[in-house]
């Protein structure tokens, strides 16, 4: 005769299968009031800094350097679908820290709008936002949701000043190294007069446009978006994107040395106009596939085995079972 224990066992498992079968409906993380609010001050804010957002967009469209613009949103809003089910146990609990910051992002932008300046625009958006995210969602969201929020900033050009600060210093390595292997391992005969390389009958400026600045902005930005859903350690990952600037000027030496061996042996049309613009994309194509060589060696090369008391804890619920 089943007793009640019996039953209540039955019950529960019959319950277990019941919920496993059905499916499962998908929730909206936020309420749905607190949804209509943000696509309002989202609105609000589009139409204050049109101007801005539009100054901003063909500074992504005119400068290569920062062509890697239009995609850093979406992979911001991969981050934050990827954590959709921890953000669906987060009650949202607004903060008052991110009004301060919304006034402050809505001042700059106002101010912003007679420069149209594509920095102090991009500032202004990436602020604004921020802002909303701590108001309307609290500490805990923005604790969950800080690197989407952060990463946005990959979309703001860098002042010119400080571009070329960067760049200079780039230009001059690039122009050094490319040198040495044109004439240490090609045999070419070159001179070198700072981001100026002389060859017989032609001469290779490395200018701004080739510090490789354009590579390491956009291989940062998309090494993070790889490390951040990377299963390896912490230093592992912060390893993969701090080496993603020695790779990118790697990179870029290569296609300065191989513009001047274009030279060198004839070739000049494939060192010029739309052959030059292309190897641009080859270069940083060559890039991201170090780094993925880098990744696949890192994996293979540091190999953690599972922990003694795990496998013994799991043998002995093998055991236990039988």
């Amino acid at each position: 005769m089943a007793t009640v224990e019996d039953k209540t066992e039955t019950t529960k498992t019959a319950e277990r299968v019941e919920g496993a079968q059905s499916p499962r409906k998908w929730e909206l993380p936020i309420d749905a009031r607190l949804l209509l609010v943000l696509l309002a001050l989202l609105l609000f804010f589009v139409l204050l800094n049109w101007t801005g957002i539009q100054t901003l967009m063909e500074r992504w469209s005119n400068d290569s350097n920062y062509g890697h613009g239009y995609l850093i949103p979406f992979i911001s809003l991969y981050f934050v679908w990827a954590k959709k089910e921890e953000l669906r146990r987060l009650k949202p609990e607004p903060c008052l820290w991110g009004l301060v910051l919304f006034v402050l992002g809505v001042l700059l932008a106002f101010f912003s709008m007679p420069l149209a300046s594509s920095v102090a625009s991009g500032l202004a958006v990436v602020l604004i936002l921020n802002a909303l995210l701590l108001y309307l969602g609290g500490v805990k969201i923005y604790k969950l949701l800080w690197l989407p929020a952060m990463y946005l900033f990959f979309m703001v050009p860098l002042p010119q000043e400080l571009h070329t600060w960067f760049a200079n210093p780039l230009q001059q390595f690039a122009s050094f190294v490319s040198a040495e292997i044109l004439s240490g391992i090609f045999n070419v005969f070159v001179s070198r007069s700072g981001n100026v390389i002389r060859l017989a009958g032609h001469q290779l400026q490395v200018a701004e446009a080739c510090s490789g600045m354009r590579s390491i902005m956009g291989l940062m930005a998309l090494g993070i978006a790889f490390a951040y859903f990377w299963e390896r350690p912490l230093w592992e990952r912060l390893f993969l994107i701090v080496s993603t600037v020695p790779i990118a000027i790697i990179a870029n030496i290569s296609r300065v040395t191989g513009t001047g061996l274009m030279y060198h042996w004839g070739y000049e049309r494939f060192a010029k106009g739309f052959y030059h613009e292309f190897t641009g994309w080859f270069v940083f194509i060559f890039a991201m596939a170090l780094f993925l060589l880098e990744a696949w060696v890192m994996t293979h090369l540091f190999v953690y085995e599972t922990a003694p008391a795990a496998e013994a804890t799991a043998t002995g619920g093998e055991g236990a079972n039988a």
